[in-house]
């Protein structure tokens, strides 16, 4: 295992691979992580912690071949504002939460799987529209997100998990799809401007799905 540090970004090389793993004082605000290092060593993920509360980013560029972000990865990094992730298939648990001021995110075709609060409490979010190659959202990914208003959700993704979208007082559409089967507990409690669409009719909602959403209706299709 080799440990290199280049323009400010630490990797750890190992079986011809490299992994991001952290950063030092020489970072930059805007960031470019490239596909390849000394020549031939793909980038293919950043690992949990890399960027764990990183005063100094402002917006983040992901190589095409890069493949996961893990656990925390870039929580609580508050000057965060942009992010492109082209080829990224996995974002591990709370990999941006916090990250208060981010607000423009470009996925690629290739995102599978995204993790429990990977963007809670990341205030300046308005819209996310996932690529339809999304399988698996887990739970609480937008909490706390009180300004977003708008996320697409594929068609792959067939449960709102727990507190999915938790106190996200600005949201006013979710779009769902037809495969979609069952609304957990608490995943649109206190979204006190949600319109749903209509459901398929054999889409299960918990009893306390909208909890604290007085005004909400729910139509099923017939």
């Amino acid at each position: 295992m080799q440990m290199l540090c280049i323009d400010g970004i630490k990797y750890t090389v190992d079986n011809g691979f490299a992994i991001v793993s952290g950063y030092s004082e020489d970072i930059r605000e805007s960031i470019v992580i490239p596909s390849f290092i000394n020549g031939d060593i793909a980038v293919v993920g950043v690992s949990d912690k890399a960027f764990y509360k990183c005063p100094y980013i402002v917006s983040l560029s992901l190589p095409k071949d890069l493949e996961f972000i893990g656990n925390n990865a870039f929580a609580w990094c508050n000057a965060l504002k942009r992010i492109a992730m082209p080829s990224v298939v996995k974002i591990g648990n709370r990999a941006f939460m916090g990250c208060g001021r981010l607000s423009e995110i470009k996925f690629g075709p290739a995102l599978k799987w995204v993790g429990d609060k990977v963007f809670a409490y990341c205030t300046s979010l308005v819209a996310i529209r996932f690529p339809d190659s999304m399988e698996y959202m887990g739970e609480s990914v937008f909490e706390g997100c009180r300004h977003i208003r708008y996320v697409y959700i594929p068609s792959a993704v067939d449960e709102i998990k727990n507190g999915m979208f938790y106190a996200c007082s600005s949201l006013c559409e979710v779009e769902v799809n037809e495969n979609l089967k069952y609304i957990d507990e608490y995943s649109f409690a206190y979204c006190t401007s949600i319109a749903l669409p209509s459901l398929p009719a054999n889409t299960i909602i918990n009893n306390n799905a909208f909890y604290g959403c007085d005004s909400i209706k729910v139509h099923c299709i017939a």
